[in-house]
């Protein structure tokens, strides 16, 4: 620094010369100011007092903050398995929730938007890496319901897929229908009896 003019402020009439000089060889840094008292900055003055300062003051220009805003977070997002390998599920069970695709949907589960896996069928929960669909050295761990519990996923991709096709028993169907015809029959003649008496 070459030396400036600086004006105190308008409480005190002074001005001052700031000056500083860097020494190479000791490595320091030394800084001499000039006073005049009742004079401002911008005018010119002859005598000068010199003063050198080896140490800088640094003084805090905030208040520093209190804890009352420290040591905050949010709460947990309960994130994780809900279902670990072998339970058994139903459809729209959620079984594992997390952010970001650290497991990927194998057969018979759904993700939602939030990447929570689902089940889409009744059946056992299994996690597995399907060697076929992934690269060598990276594989993707999927999460599949099995529809049997000795059935092991993945299935291979020659195979064809176990599906639930909820298929009616018929013959039990007819003898549901057959009996709630007879109930409702003796209902009516039940009914009848009552309204001719």
């Amino acid at each position: 620094m070459d030396g400036y003019w600086m004006d105190t402020g308008a409480r005190v009439r002074a001005a001052a010369i700031i000056s500083g000089h860097y020494d190479l060889y000791s490595g320091t840094f030394s800084i001499n100011v000039s006073v005049c008292p009742g004079k401002k900055a911008n005018q010119n003055f002859n005598g000068n007092t010199t003063l050198a300062f080896t140490n800088q003051i640094r003084h805090a220009s905030k208040k520093a903050g209190g804890s009352t805003k420290n040591n905050r977070d949010s709460a947990g997002r309960r994130l994780g398995a809900k279902k670990v390998g072998g339970e058994p599920v139903i459809p729209g069970n959620i079984i594992y929730r997390q952010r970001g695709t650290r497991f990927y949907p194998g057969e018979n589960v759904g993700m939602g938007k939030d990447h929570t896996l689902y089940s889409l069928e009744h059946g056992w929960v299994q996690y597995y890496q399907d060697p076929a669909k992934d690269k060598k050295f990276w594989k993707r761990t999927y999460v599949g319901v099995a529809l049997h519990k000795d059935q092991v996923l993945p299935t291979p991709a020659h195979e064809p897929r176990s599906r639930a096709f909820r298929l009616v028993d018929v013959a039990a169907y007819r003898k549901e229908l057959e009996q709630s015809r007879k109930v409702a029959l003796d209902d009516r003649a039940t009914l009848e009896k009552v309204v001719q008496a």
